[in-house]
């Protein structure tokens, strides 16, 4: 894929799709198709997702917290314009820290 057909697609501004590089996109980022092509669906397999989780909580708090901190400011910056977006970003972020920050049980 060429640099400026990633970023047609990435703007929405694409004409056409070619299918095997949707698939090999895909496959790449270890989502779904239809959740990359639509944003409809899970994005990724419960398997990926819970080794993302696990990856979370082995990890020191500082580093996490700061990770999300990073997240959260480059979000803002990146998704000015779709509030809606953004803020469901920010909530599973929120969501995250607090977890983190509850007591075990």
């Amino acid at each position: 894929m060429s640099p400026s057909a990633y970023t047609q697609w990435i703007n929405g501004t694409t004409k056409s799709y070619d299918a095997e590089k949707m698939l090999r996109v895909a496959e790449y980022l270890r989502v779904h198709v239809h959740w990359l092509m639509f944003g409809i669906g899970p994005m990724e397999d419960g398997e990926v997702a819970q080794a993302a989780i696990d990856l979370v909580n082995e990890a020191p708090a500082e580093i996490v917290n700061e990770t999300l901190s990073f997240m959260s400011y480059n979000l803002s910056r990146s998704l000015v314009g779709d509030s809606a977006k953004l803020g469901r970003y920010l909530k599973m972020i929120d969501k995250i820290i607090r977890a983190r920050s509850e007591p075990k049980t």
